[in-house]
């Protein structure tokens, strides 16, 4: 097998690791949500327990301190997402660093094959935004730049120096609009610029991001964008090809170089450039590690000693020291390459002894020996070796990273479980027993008699408060006020046909007549209304007199209705009860309709006499006779409906009688009825109604109750979840099945 073929198949065996990786991240995080939720719930039982005046009883529950556990988990969880960013995201990223002016952009270009034109090198710092160069298989060769966005600028970039201790620069910027010339502030008993090189060194970088920024704000905020081979350059270094300072790179936050290296062989492999090591920018070797976590599976160091540098300097071993704890395991991870330029290969074969190494305590898996700018020693020195080391070993460093990890959260689910198994939370079963309990025997002795006696109040209410109406007196009052529009002799001329008799208007002019008197009876029943819902007014004041008030603030018929909605279906007869009573109308137009019509006979043409005659020739009929036989017939039906319907033989009719029956009806269905198995709707609807509701009617009683039971079910929850987690976390985080 190739080492093409082997790195490409370490690449595929990531991806298990990498769903197995998102997958315990996933239970993790459900393990810190309880964790953090059973804290909140802890506190809120204390509050609770404080308002009631119990204290915190020990055989409750205890206070949870999980603040050291979620702090190690989430620390686990950072590793695991930068390993899943790494395993999920082929190909292997080999992170190449190096002091300014020691060969680390030549090591890159030799590898390659890449110009100066796009990869920078010069005697002044030039790398200025970081790159990764990806090995493809065409022969085209691009970039892909990433702009950072205003705030992304501000926060990552500007910022870090204004939160410098060091500096102490006064009127942090909230946007780049207000950002103002910074000025160094002096501290006390030192003036602002005192000497200190470093400080000195990290203000004039600012002070350059300001005086520049006309020069790439206007890159920031934009989208990514391609990038041809020859205009590369011009995004990532700070020097140009004829050594002119360019600052379009401070606005690029990352750059993608897609090339094809001249050693296919090599695979699926990227190197990452480490721009501004040693520039003493704030916050950059947090930054810088950061980076390295997340991008780089092995890290290349290249140094340039000086010809007459026989030992390691004290800037080599910071700069180790920094590249290992980015990469961590350095006698694995970390390989070092001296670079002989042909003056110092003396002083480069003495510094590859172990005990120049052991000097500063420095660890490395490799430490090869190469002129940086030749290729061909670059490729058999550096990278065929680099890369058969990865072949051999990089399988074991993602297990040993993953298993590592897992580890150490395996130890907490093991302190956390140990913790929980120690915690009891009383069953709100129990608590909700008493509730229960306690809420039948209220139900009985209080809401009953309530109920009972709320019933009795309705009728009497009802009674005190309404006159009793009689129909008969209604509808002789709309007699009384029973007019008809009679048509005038010239209205009857208008619309008889010359050619014709007055007979076909005098019909027509009949039916207009009944039809108005219908009419003047039609809305009788609207008088009614007001007797209906003054009785539902009646019974929901009563309801609400007996604490229903704590189901809905509505009142009146709209408050019965909110009951009637509340009420589960299982309620069939408390249900229908107020739904009697909610479509309960009185209507009694109906009732008088057939007298009615029998006292309207006079305005039909076979029943009415009044009517001029044309065949008697001793008469001659005029729109005035017409008029006036018209006028005469409404005043034969005043009379007739007079006698049908309010004269002293015609029965009378009482609305209080039927709402009264009414009330009857809903008391009987609330109070007395029964379902199929025998229990009275008392004991079976209204009480199976009312529980949920029970802390709202019996304030005093079931309050503390209640929430007790609330706080203990979302604790049991809590628990539930937090153990649930953990027997999956035991299950994913198996090391056997990780090595």
């Amino acid at each position: 097998m190739s080492r093409r073929e082997r790195i490409a198949e370490i690449l595929q065996k990531r991806q298990p690791l990498s769903k197995k990786i998102d997958e315990v991240c996933g239970h993790a995080h459900n393990l810190i949500s309880a964790l953090q939720s059973f804290d909140g719930f802890i506190e809120e039982y204390e509050r609770f327990a404080e308002i009631y005046s119990e204290g915190n009883k020990g055989a409750d529950v205890e206070k949870a301190i999980t603040a050291d556990n979620q702090r190690v988990l989430n620390s686990e969880l950072e590793n695991l997402r930068y390993l899943h960013e790494r395993f999920a995201r082929p190909p292997l990223k080999i992170a190449v660093a190096g002091l300014p002016k020691e060969g680390k952009s030549e090591l890159i270009r030799a590898i390659t094959s890449l110009p100066k034109g796009v990869i920078p090198s010069s005697q002044h710092l030039c790398t200025g935004a970081p790159y990764t160069v990806y090995n493809h298989e065409s022969d085209e060769t691009f970039g892909w730049v990433t702009f950072y966005s205003s705030s992304e600028f501000l926060e990552e970039v500007i910022h870090p120096y204004y939160d410098d201790p060091d500096l102490k620069i006064p009127d942090k910027p909230s946007s780049l609009n207000t950002w103002k010339k910074p000025e160094l502030q002096a501290s006390e008993g030192n003036a602002a610029n005192d000497g200190d090189a470093v400080k000195e060194t990290k203000y004039k970088r600012l002070l350059t991001y300001f005086e520049f920024y006309p020069d790439y704000k206007d890159y920031l905020d934009r989208q990514p964008e391609k990038a041809e081979k020859s205009k590369i350059r011009q995004y990532i270094a700070q020097i140009s090809e004829d050594e002119e300072e360019i600052h379009i790179y401070r606005a690029v936050k990352s750059a993608e170089i897609y090339t094809k290296f001249p050693d296919q062989n090599v695979g699926q492999i990227a190197l990452v450039d480490t721009p501004g090591v040693g520039e003493l920018r704030s916050q950059e070797e947090e930054k810088l590690v950061e980076m390295l976590r997340k991008n780089a599976d092995i890290v290349i160091c290249v140094i340039l000693p000086r010809s007459n540098e026989y030992t390691y300097q004290a800037r080599h071993a910071n700069f180790f020291r920094l590249m290992q704890k980015g990469i961590g395991k350095a006698d694995k991870r970390c390989l070092l390459v001296l670079n002989d330029d042909g003056k110092n290969g003396g002083t480069c074969n003495e510094l590859v002894k172990k005990e120049k190494l052991e000097q500063w305590a420095l660890k490395f898996a490799k430490v090869f020996i190469t002129n940086c700018s030749q290729a061909e020693q670059v490729g058999n020195a550096v990278v065929d070796p680099t890369l058969d080391y990865l072949a051999e070993q990089i399988e074991s460093f993602d297990q040993s990273d993953v298993s590592s990890s897992f580890r150490i959260i395996l130890e907490q689910v093991d302190k956390i479980s140990s913790f929980l198994g120690g915690i009891f939370v009383e069953p709100s079963d129990n608590i909700s027993y008493i509730s229960s309990r306690k809420y039948r025997e209220l139900f009985e002795k209080t809401f009953i008699p309530s109920l009972r006696a709320a019933l009795k109040l309705m009728r009497i209410s009802f009674a005190e408060k309404h006159e009793d109406l009689s129909v008969k007196k209604m509808v002789k009052d709309r007699l009384a006020s029973l007019t008809f529009s009679v048509p005038s002799a010239e209205v009857i001329e208008s619309r008889r046909n010359p050619k014709d008799t007055y007979d076909p208007v005098f019909e027509e002019a009949l039916g207009q007549l009944r039809v108005q008197a219908l009419q003047h009876f039609q809305n009788l029943d609207l008088e009614f209304k007001p007797v209906a819902d003054e009785l539902r007014r009646i019974v929901a004041n009563e309801l609400r007199n007996i604490n229903l008030t704590a189901l809905s603030p509505k009142d009146g018929s709209n408050f019965l209705e909110a009951l009637y909605h509340l009420m589960p279906e299982s309620c069939q007869m408390l249900r229908l009860a107020f739904r009697v009573l909610r479509e309960f109308e009185l209507s009694y137009f109906w009732l008088i309709r057939a007298k009615l019509y029998q006292g309207l006979k006079v305005l039909t043409p076979a029943e009415n006499s009044f009517k001029p005659k044309s065949s008697d020739s001793t008469k001659t009929v005029t729109a005035q006779t017409v008029s006036s036989a018209l006028d005469e017939s409404c005043k034969a039906v005043k009379s007739d409906l007079l006698g049908l319907l309010g004269g002293d033989a015609a029965d009378d009719l009482f609305p209080s009688v039927a709402v009264l029956a009414v009330l009857e009806e809903f008391t009987d269905l609330v109070f007395y009825a029964g379902d199929e198995e025998g229990r009275g709707v008392i004991l079976s609807e209204w009480q199976d109604f009312l529980e949920p509701f029970k802390a709202k009617i019996w304030v005093q009683d079931f309050q503390k109750l209640e929430e007790e039971i609330e706080l203990k079910e979302r604790g049991t929850k809590i628990i539930e979840q937090a153990r649930s987690s953990i027997i999956r976390l035991k299950q994913y985080c198996d090391l056997e099945e990780v090595l």
